[in-house]
């Protein structure tokens, strides 16, 4: 049990309270007067990815000295796999933007943000292969 990947896990999703959309900011900043919910998420993103950075060199060291941990698997992917798979991440990579950059900018509230970043979502949604009028009335009525 002390080698199974349930630690790695449990300790990565610590990284939630810290890195934007951090439910445990917004709560804060409901009971904190004076805190501003948008500087706290933005401050949130430094040591969140420092804690990142030390999970993976932890890991690193870790597996440098046991690594039948984590045995090779060997496949081989293309370039081309490599490049069309980011594209997978483009969507979200925008809504982040849409909504961090808004706040960071000024240019809305983090309340706003979040309708911002949901309004985006929507408009991938609509502009992505495989649109219907179905899926769109699944996904509202499993949202409500």
């Amino acid at each position: 049990m002390m080698d199974s990947p349930v630690g790695c896990i449990a300790a990565s999703g610590t990284l939630a309270a810290l890195i934007p959309p951090s439910g445990i900011m917004v709560v804060y900043t409901v009971f904190a007067e004076g805190v501003s919910l948008g500087k706290l998420l933005i401050a949130g993103i430094l040591p969140g990815l420092m804690t990142a950075a030390l999970f993976i060199l932890a890991l690193f060291v870790r597996l440098k000295f046991k690594p039948e941990l984590a045995p090779l698997v060997v496949s081989r992917v293309t370039l081309k796999e490599k490049l069309l798979s980011i594209i997978w991440v483009g969507p979200l990579i925008i809504v982040v933007v849409c909504i961090l950059g808004g706040i960071y900018l000024g240019v809305c509230t983090p309340t706003e943000g979040g309708a911002v970043g949901a309004f985006a979502a929507f408009v991938i949604f609509l502009l992505r292969k495989g649109y219907n009028q179905k899926l769109l009335m699944q996904s509202v009525i499993s949202t409500v």
